[in-house]
């Protein structure tokens, strides 16, 4: 079970989900068999349900995505391009589930590929890192346990409230210094 996190109303996302439906998904089934599904989570775009088929679920605006994550085996990210925060990778992390993304989707976080999760760039790619994990539950299991301790080592509140705190307390201090007195 193959899970895709988003809101798929920006272009680079609903590409990345008709990506994961249209090339990943024939490319992975082709190694592992037709048993393998795709559920694409999300409010989607007008036109992102064509990709419902049979081994893929659209089910659009989830209230409470903890059973969906207890449910995938693999969460995929497969983003071409993108900006913005990386929540859809530090979510999958907190939930426990491992993870393939292409670089684009974890641009900016502090992961190394095969120690946190395992990175892909093209379909064939990601297909070969999905086979890997689903034939290597140990590995699977190895790169969960770094992921959720990255989370908690870098991006737990807390560790970033003290961070934002401290931020903000060096502005202040910085704009109280250079006001004019008389």
């Amino acid at each position: 079970s193959l899970l895709f996190v988003g809101t798929p109303t920006s272009p680079p996302t609903v590409e990345a989900a008709r990506l994961l439906a249209d090339a990943i998904l024939p490319e992975t089934r082709r190694r592992l068999g037709d048993t393998v599904r795709v559920e694409l989570v999300g409010p989607y775009a007008p036109g992102l349900e064509s990709l419902a088929a049979p081994g893929v679920e659209a089910a659009g605006f989830v209230a409470d995505l903890g059973p969906r994550y207890a449910g995938a085996d693999l969460v995929v990210v497969p983003l071409r391009v993108g900006g913005g925060t990386r929540i859809k990778i530090l979510e999958a992390f907190a939930h426990g589930v491992a993870v393939v993304a292409s670089p684009v989707a974890v641009a900016g976080l502090e992961v190394v590929d095969g120690r946190h999760l395992l990175l892909a760039e093209d379909p064939a790619g990601f297909a070969r890192a999905i086979e890997r994990l689903t034939r290597s539950p140990d590995l699977a299991e190895r790169l969960v346990g770094e992921a959720k301790r990255l989370v908690r080592d870098q991006y737990s509140l807390d560790v970033v409230v003290p961070s934002i705190n401290a931020f903000f307390a060096r502005a202040r201090d910085r704009a109280g210094s250079n006001t004019m007195r008389p």
